[in-house]
């Protein structure tokens, strides 16, 4: 038997609010002050993401801007079974200086209060925050 998804029709309202039935906030136990990353692609689509909390993290990496630099800290993040949900590159000077700003789920990392620990190790790092929300 397979999955069954359940669709809902609903309005966005004059303050541009959208009201999510209460069987999907149920399902994904949210509740007032839930927070959200919403994405939107060139389609027309708009996703909506539940940030988990004590299962999500923002992470923010000030580093070297040199190729491989960036995969070096994703492939880190791989090992420890951080999964990146959207991430943002910024070159502060080019060739020089960078900074990476990225929301993971952490649900699946054995130590996730050291990820900021392991990423200060990287070389090219110089400065790392990890807030779990």
């Amino acid at each position: 038997m397979g999955i069954v998804v359940r669709h809902n029709i609903v309005k966005l309202d004059s303050k541009g609010r959208i009201l999510i039935p209460y069987h999907i906030r149920e399902l994904l136990d949210m509740d007032s002050g839930s927070e959200f990353i919403i994405m939107s692609n060139y389609n027309g689509e708009v996703k909506l993401l539940p940030m988990v909390k004590g299962k999500t993290a923002e992470i923010r990496i000030l580093m070297e801007d040199k190729p491989g630099n960036l995969t070096q800290l994703t492939q880190l993040l791989g090992k420890a079974n951080v999964d990146i949900v959207m991430s943002q590159l910024k070159v502060i000077e080019r060739g020089h200086l960078a900074e990476w700003h990225a929301i993971a789920d952490v649900s699946e990392c054995p130590n996730p209060k050291r990820l900021s620990t392991d990423i200060a190790k990287v070389s090219v790092v110089k400065k790392v925050t990890v807030e779990q929300m």
